[in-house]
This record gives structure tokens, sequence and C-alpha cells, in this order.
């Protein structure tokens, strides 16, 4: 391998290089745990939203399941 191949995977991979970069960054510096509790954070939130949305179809399901008993 030559210099022009490893500029060519570079060039051709950069965001892969860059994301890897970044994601040993982040552990090193622990911020990718704070990172996934943000983002578990902002799942369970999207989770009550949807709950909040489709409350009365759940209350029906629920229903339905204790008629069919």
């Amino acid at each position: 391998m030559n210099i022009e191949d490893v500029l060519k995977f570079i060039i051709k991979n950069k965001y892969a290089i860059a994301l890897g970069v970044v994601g040993v960054v982040l552990i090193n510096t622990g911020l990718f745990y704070i990172i996934f509790k943000v983002l578990f954070v902002v799942m369970l939130l999207m989770l009550g939203v949807y709950v909040d949305k489709n409350v009365d179809k759940i209350k029906e399901l629920i229903k339905k399941v204790r008629k069919e008993k």
C-alpha cells in the first residue's frame, strides 16, 4: 500500500472514518453514556406522546380483550 492508496481509501470512506473517530472520542470522554441517556429519555418521551395520542384506541383494545375472555 502506498500513500495514494491510503488517500483514496480516506477520501472514499471519510464519513466512516469520521464516525469512528467521533465514537472513540465520545467513549473516551464518557460523553457516549450521556448521549445514550439523552436518546433513551427522548425515546421514552416519544412513547409517552404516542400513548397520549392513542389512549382511546388502547382502552378499546383492553375492553375487547376483557370481553373475549
